[in-house]
């Protein structure tokens, strides 16, 4: 009894102890994570802070008595000071760019026509998320771009905690220890999907799906309770609308839960396969065309499985690029040793979901094998492990050895999640570079985009810098036939991105000064740290 006093006492010293220095840390100029700032002022103070939190909850994990309340605050103050902490320090979520010049477009076009262009528009192949989106913005009476493109992040990762706390309610029976896996599967998340987008949709879906299934009432009903095949029925179809690979991942689930015997019967299987079969090939007719002969060239091709996409750049790329790179290879790494270990002691501390975590943990492996997203397979199979891997890992809290172990592996890990998803310079957007894009979007109709924010939308092109080449007084690349006027957004967001992916400082600078001579461009936009020159083109 003392002993448990004595740790809940130092668990909420270590919590408020953990407020102070974030606090402290919030007075810091921007957020950015690297190898040079992590053992400086205010990356150290966060740094610290969240260990102090990490180790205040380790002490409620290892408590008898159930802590679901004071576990649930300081899982809300994580999700915070992770996802909250960038926007306060006045720089931006992973997703910041993707909101603005991605998905924001093809949400546009349902505002203005009502409708959905599946062959204008690629992701309206899939359009669950984009009429979320606009239906958001219905309601509120205004646009949310900005505020979602901000607090998006943070908020997907509190409505997906609700499930993901449902999923672990059902399968961990220790009360303290589901918010243990909670931690594990927030850490060791580095991928930027898990965010305002189609792919974090299709992620909460996915665990309101498993959530239901691992439920007790589905399991005294075999599934057959006429109120389980609605709501399977609803989140089955909201899923298969908002990502087609998050849908084949649900069918397959299904499948390796049948086949583990949580789920009885095949009818689930059997409507799972029909929504997500009958979707690709008429709702998304046009991209399922379009991309099955490639997918069909490259599947399962296994001796192009260890060609990591961070290498993809060879000698050519920066070293920072690869610096990030390996340091995601190998935090994922760590992570995935933490869940073997896990499975090593369930020969000892054996559950029955074991088996069926252990086949969804076989689902990830199939994705990775079959290469669906190119050179982002291992990012997507790691994003689909992380169930399995935060479940198998809270069996090191059964005896003390296993605990010290991953208790290190958490405090480890918190300044390897910086470097693994804030890291990566060019993932994170100024406030210059949105002013840019948002005058393009203001100003423009049609246009060729090199530099700055990407622009995904019909009539407008966009030119890689590094395919640009001279000619005639013209940056142009294969793609170019002058048709459209061009933009071309330099500063120093630009410059960042250069070195980042090619390791070179020196062709920004000169770039712009080209073009500070040239006859052919002018200066029509600058503010503090982007420029945008202009071509006419000949339209």
């Amino acid at each position: 009894m003392k002993n448990e006093s004595a740790l809940l006492a130092s668990s909420k010293l270590f919590c408020i102890l953990a407020l102070v220095l974030w606090g402290l840390s919030l007075s810091g100029d921007g957020f950015n994570p690297d190898m040079g700032t992590m053992l400086k002022p205010p990356m150290l103070l966060f740094v610290s802070g969240l260990g102090f939190l990490c180790l205040g909850s380790v002490f409620l994990w290892k408590m008898r008595a159930s802590q679901t309340r004071l576990l649930c605050l300081y899982t809300f103050i994580m999700l915070a000071m992770l996802w909250l902490s960038p926007v306060i320090m006045q720089s931006s979520p992973v997703s910041a760019q993707w909101a603005y010049g991605i998905y924001y477009p093809n949400t546009q076009f349902i505002s203005q026509t009502g409708g959905i262009d599946p062959a204008g528009y690629t992701f309206h192949n899939w359009p669950g998320f984009f009429i979320l989106d606009y239906s958001l913005s219905a309601v509120a009476g205004t646009s949310c771009l900005d505020f979602m493109a901000f607090y998006g992040p943070f908020l997907m990762q509190v409505l997906i905690l609700v499930p993901l706390y449902c999923l672990f309610k059902n399968i961990i029976p220790n009360p303290n220890h589901r918010f243990a896996a909670i931690w594990v599967f927030y850490l060791a998340n580095w991928v930027a999907q898990l965010y305002f987008v189609p792919q974090g949709v299709g992620v909460f879906f996915l665990i309101c799906l498993l959530a239901i299934i691992t439920s007790p009432g589905f399991s005294a009903s075999e599934g057959n309770a006429v109120s389980h095949r609605v709501v399977i029925i609803l989140v089955l179809a909201a899923l298969t609308v908002s990502h087609l690979l998050t849908s084949i991942v649900a069918l397959l689930c299904v499948g390796a839960l049948t086949l583990s015997r949580l789920v009885k019967g095949f009818n689930l299987g059997i409507l799972a396969g029909m929504l997500v079969g009958c979707w690709t090939i008429y709702g998304a007719a046009t991209q399922f065309d379009s991309q099955l002969p490639d997918f069909a060239n490259r599947a399962f091709e296994l001796e192009n499985l260890f060609q990591f996409s961070s290498s993809s750049g060879g000698g050519d790329a920066g070293a920072a690029f690869l610096e990030i790179s390996r340091a995601r290879f190998i935090f994922s790494g760590l992570f995935a040793g933490l869940a073997v270990l896990g499975v090593l002691l369930s020969l000892k501390y054996r559950n029955r979901f074991d088996f069926s975590l252990f086949a969804l943990e076989g689902v990830a492996i199939v994705i990775l094998c079959s290469m669906l997203y190119g050179s982002e397979f291992w990012t997507r199979a790691f994003l689909f492990s992380l169930v399995p891997i935060a479940y198998f890992a809270v069996k090191l809290l059964r005896n003390r050895l296993s605990t010290l172990v991953m208790a290190a592996v958490l405090l480890v890990a918190i300044p390897g999640h910086l470097l693994a998803h804030y890291g990566a310079i060019p993932d994170m957007v100024s406030r210059f570079d949105l002013a840019a894009w948002q005058y393009l979007e203001n100003y423009t109709l049609r246009g060729y985009i090199s530099g700055g924010i990407s622009y995904i939308k019909p009539d407008y092109l966009s030119l890689p810098l590094k395919k640009l080449d001279w000619q005639d007084g013209l940056l142009v690349s294969q793609g170019y036939t002058g048709r459209y006027p061009q933009y071309l957004q330099i500063g120093r967001s630009t410059g960042v991105d250069w070195v980042y992916y090619n390791g070179d400082s020196q062709y920004v600078p000169a770039l712009e000064a080209a073009l500070e001579d040239s006859a052919s461009y002018g200066l029509i936009y600058q503010n503090g740290e982007m420029n945008i020159y202009f071509n006419q083109g000949a339209s």
